[in-house]
């Protein structure tokens, strides 16, 4: 399944001592460190992969005790862990070894650097509103056209609950809740998915970037 084979895609670099600090200069020296490790698992089919070596990878990454996150795109073949890089105001900018970013403000996707097709700004809802499950809000997308010029798009979108899941991250199985957000502007139209564990906080995620990409999957490995 292309979900599964993503995130194997994203285990391609083992992730060991992340700083979590809003120094850029320290940030870069830990980033540098994570791309030196060698890669626990190859870009191979879903079928090789040993569970041994995912299980490793985790306690790997708990040992360390930072936060980690992966970030895969499929349509644009990307996938990769990130680790805290800088505080931008009330969020939190994560960024992989090769510097691609992704600003999110609790697992909500904000903006993003470095894929070509970058979600430049946004406006929307807060966790407590997607978390409820209900109600109606105004999204505000800002990207650039091929000149370069900030454009606008603007969507109304919906909440509703999608039940109980599980969903697996690195090897471990959670129990969640599945919140959709569905969003529209004429026949223009996409989802925006949310699987929010047990202590409030959402896992996994499945969220717009820009239009014409598929949605980048986000999965939250480390707290």
């Amino acid at each position: 399944m292309m979900r599964k084979l993503v995130m194997i895609l994203a285990l391609g670099l083992s992730l060991q001592g992340c700083g979590n600090t809003p120094d850029r200069a320290d940030a870069a020296v830990s980033l540098k460190a994570i791309a030196r490790i060698p890669a626990l698992l190859a870009q191979r089919s879903a079928g090789d992969v040993d569970p041994a070596q995912l299980a490793t990878l985790r306690e790997a990454l708990e040992a360390d005790g930072q936060p980690v996150i992966s970030v895969a795109l499929p349509g644009l073949k990307y996938a990769s862990l990130m680790a805290p890089y800088y505080p931008s105001r009330d969020a939190m900018t994560w960024s992989s070894p090769g510097y691609e970013t992704v600003t999110l403000k609790d697992g909500i996707l904000q903006s993003s650097r470095g894929f070509g097709p970058d979600l430049m700004a946004s406006a929307g809802p807060g966790i407590a509103q997607v978390s409820a499950a209900s109600g109606s809000v105004h999204r505000v997308y800002e990207y650039l056209n091929g000149l370069d010029v900030p454009v606008q798009m603007d969507y109304d979108c919906d909440f509703a609950a999608g039940g109980a899941q599980r969903v697996t991250v690195l090897d471990q199985v959670y129990d969640t809740r599945l919140v959709v957000e569905t969003c529209y502007k004429g026949a223009d139209r996409f989802e925006n998915r949310y699987w929010f564990d047990k202590g409030g906080k959402i896992r996994q995620s499945e969220q717009r970037l820009s239009p014409g990409t598929a949605p980048m999957l986000i999965q939250r490995i480390v707290d």
